[in-house]
């Protein structure tokens, strides 16, 4: 079982980093100054199916991620 969740909670991991370059890539390079702007120039610019795929991703890795975590809780009990 420890094993199962493990490769879940890398899986999550792997779908989360994949949900945030749908939301967040963008293929020109963009100044960054310290602030949000570039940021919020990016997703201004995002087809609505883009947001809303990667709104849907989301959710789904950070619960697969916490499955994850409960690999860590059974090793340190051990």
């Amino acid at each position: 079982m420890l094993l199962t969740t493990r490769i879940v909670g890398l899986f999550g991991a792997a779908l989360m980093f994949c949900g945030d370059m749908t939301l967040y890539y963008d293929k020109d390079d963009f100044e960054q100054n310290g602030s949000l702007d570039p940021i919020i120039d990016i997703m201004k610019k995002l087809q609505k199916k883009r947001v809303m795929l990667g709104g849907w991703i989301g959710p789904v890795a950070a619960f697969l991620y916490c499955v994850g975590f409960y690999n860590d809780d059974r090793m340190v009990q051990r």
